[in-house]
């Protein structure tokens, strides 16, 4: 059968229940996972391969789906199955939805008509984590503003990571120039009991390395902050007792410049930052994560008087599971990446 039950890869439900209560080690290329107290209900069900190849469209609101007459195991799905899978050409950034009616065309083919579903109907029970690191080898597709290039260069930070040069006009009349190496980490736990998030935590780590000068032509004020980088990491695949979580990430950075200055002025900055941002949710309680560590020296201006431009440079991460933002429980307690962002770090 090519709609499977994440229960029949064993002899039984009993079996599955005995074997996912061990902790179970998942170590792949930049990834480590561990989960143990695994129960998947008879309601979820996996789309393998060969099923999603028989996809043959998906709505653009997701909620309807529709398979070719030789994806004949889409008959057997009903109401409130809880549908899951992997990437693939049509899903691609995985699938997670709640089955709300099976039609049999005409031609034979399948209209699959879904709503929304979250991480805690797949899963009666579980306790999962996972740590990520990321480089230049999982960017999927990348944005970059005028005057920003990718450097081939190792990060200096530390092993991986991204490298950036800055030659970039912020706004008219003051220019950012250096640049920015960042190593980002993404971990996450998830403790679910009988259908209900009990846990949730979620949190970006980076280490940072960066060398800026601001130049000033006119006199100005300036108080701006501007997004110069957006890359859409690959989807990674975490295998929970058959079950595969679709982890969707984007890693972005953000320059910016607080102060007013004369024409002539001219500054820099040099600072090793980590910090690590985020947040969590247990006992029914939403909590932000923001811890940071900064070094750095601060280069005189060329200017007599008081007046200073001060630039920056700062990574953030955001990721969604499959393509919603995380767990129903969640929803409410969702602290977004960039809370700090706003925050002029001098």
């Amino acid at each position: 059968m090519k709609l499977r039950k994440s229960a029949s890869l064993f002899v039984s439900v009993i079996l599955l229940i005995a074997s996912c209560s061990t902790r179970r080690v998942i170590e792949m290329p930049g990834m480590y996972a561990e989960y143990q107290d695994v129960v998947v209900p008879d309601t979820t069900k996996v789309l393998d391969s060969e099923i999603l190849s028989n996809l043959e469209s998906v709505s653009a609101d997701r909620n309807t789906l529709t398979f070719s007459s030789s994806a004949t195991e889409i008959a057997y799905l009903r109401a409130d199955d809880i549908i899951v899978a992997e990437v693939s050409d049509k899903t691609p950034e995985g699938l997670l939805r709640r089955v709300v009616e099976v039609t049999e065309n005409s031609d034979g083919t399948y209209t699959v008509v879904t709503t929304f579903a979250a991480l805690e109907e797949v899963f009666q029970d579980a306790d999962i984590q996972i740590r990520k690191e990321f480089g230049v080898e999982d960017i999927q597709t990348q944005a970059l503003a005028r005057g920003i290039r990718m450097l081939k260069r190792p990060v200096v930070v530390t092993p991986g990571g991204f490298s950036f040069g800055i030659d970039h006009q912020i706004v008219p009349h003051v220019f950012l120039k250096g640049s920015f190496e960042a190593k980002p980490t993404l971990e996450m736990k998830i403790k679910i009991g009988f259908f209900k998030i009990k846990k949730f935590l979620a949190k970006a780590t980076f280490s940072e390395s960066a060398d800026l000068r601001v130049i000033v032509d006119y006199q100005v004020e300036v108080s701006v902050k501007k997004n110069i980088v957006t890359l859409k990491l690959t989807p990674f695949v975490v295998p929970v007792a058959g079950v595969p979580i679709v982890i969707n990430p984007v890693f972005t950075v953000d320059i910016g410049a607080n102060g007013s200055a004369q024409a002539g002025f001219e500054t820099g900055v040099k600072q090793v930052v980590s910090y690590e941002i985020g947040g969590k949710y247990e006992n029914g309680r939403p909590q932000g994560i923001n811890n940071f560590k900064n070094e750095f020296t601060y280069q005189e201006p060329n200017l007599e008087g008081n007046l200073a431009v001060h630039p920056y440079a700062r990574a953030n991460m955001a990721f969604k599971i499959y393509d919603v933002m995380g767990p129903e429980g969640w929803a409410e307690a969702y602290l977004d990446f960039n809370a700090n962002i706003d925050e002029d770090p001098w």
